[in-house]
């Protein structure tokens, strides 16, 4: 497989869905400070959205990094965690 923007893929697979394949965050990751995602992507526009939700399903940070659309491609983004008292938070990555 062919994948622009990186020459070798050395890192696992830790959750995926047609489009998107991530490196990480891992499931069940402790975070502090900074929530680096990466992976490999290949969706409409070369959009990869992502969310960060809290326990009760709050927005708490999301925003958005670009990978490919028509050939597979690596994206990596980094974005602040933010500093309040959780102890359970999901981070969502999709396409639209």
């Amino acid at each position: 497989m062919r994948v622009l923007g990186i020459e070798t893929i050395e890192q696992p697979i830790v959750a995926s869905s047609d489009w998107i394949k991530i490196f990480s965050p891992k499931p069940d990751e402790q975070i502090e400070g900074t929530i680096s995602l990466s992976g490999v992507a290949c969706v409409f526009e070369g959009t990869v959205s992502y969310e960060l939700l809290s326990e009760d399903d709050s927005v708490l940070s999301s925003g958005f990094t670009t990978a490919t659309m028509g050939d597979w491609g690596y994206f990596e983004e980094k974005t602040p965690f933010p500093r309040i008292l959780m102890r359970t938070g999901w981070f969502y990555s999709y396409s639209v």
